[in-house]
């Protein structure tokens, strides 16, 4: 529907179109209300009767600008807040455990050769199986366990040097001197048993027992601290 802007006959000197039909209308009113105002002249009746004239064929309307409509300051939309939620501070980077990053690489370096010494000495702990079950009778099956024994003999000697190399943390150097001392024990007590296989005599066999006794005990402590510090299960040997 048409509205009348605010003002509307004050800024516009010419009425045309929808504009005249309201201005008749008015002096109508105006008429019939009796009101003592003096009547409209000729002039102005004609003015306005060529103002409500249809416009003639041909020829093309004025077009009436529309005012922009006034903004008051009540009037403005008021633009909501938005909630921003919180930032969540960041995680703390995770803290790296020094020494277990370090001992777990030098585990890494060293776990064949530490495969290699449990596994010669479990060799070995299945010859003097048979030896316990007949003292007297060391050598029965004497060639092929002194040709295990001599083969294990060699593998300890080595390896047994190789654990005192890499780096290690301060608090695990104690541990990795201790695993280089029972490697090279248990080398030396595969010694003593060929020399047992050999010349059979109270004497050295109580030799080989303090050696193999001292170096599995050493070996299992040395490890257990070493392997643990890395977070991996230590090859122990077990005793026999």
């Amino acid at each position: 529907m048409w509205r009348r802007p605010p003002n509307w006959f004050t800024q516009h000197k010419v009425i045309t179109g929808v504009g005249s039909v309201a201005v008749i209308i008015a002096l109508i009113v105006a008429a019939a209300s009796g009101s003592k105002k003096a009547k409209p002249s000729k002039a102005t009746a004609a003015v306005a009767v060529v103002q409500a004239s249809p416009t003639p064929a041909g020829t093309t309307p004025t077009a009436t600008a529309t005012p922009s409509p006034t903004h008051h300051p009540s009037q403005t939309p008021t633009t909501k807040a938005t909630a921003t939620a919180p930032t969540k501070p960041a995680a703390p980077a995770p803290t790296v455990d020094k020494t277990k990053a370090q001992a777990a690489k030098w585990v890494a370096s060293m776990a064949g050769n530490a495969n290699t010494v449990v596994v010669g000495i479990q060799a070995v702990q299945a010859g003097l199986l048979l030896i316990e079950q007949d003292p007297n009778n060391a050598n029965a099956d004497g060639p092929s366990f002194a040709n295990l024994v001599s083969q294990s003999h060699s593998f300890l000697n080595g390896v047994r040097d190789s654990f005192a190399g890499g780096t290690l943390p301060s608090s695990l150097q104690n541990a990795q001197a201790e695993m280089t001392d029972a490697a090279n024990t248990l080398k030396n007590s595969t010694g003593t048993i060929l020399t047992y296989l050999q010349t059979p005599n109270d004497v050295v066999l109580g030799r080989f027992e303090s050696q193999y006794t001292q170096g599995i005990s050493e070996w299992n402590d040395a490890v257990t601290q070493i392997w643990d510090a890395a977070g991996l299960t230590p090859p122990t040997i077990p005793a026999s």
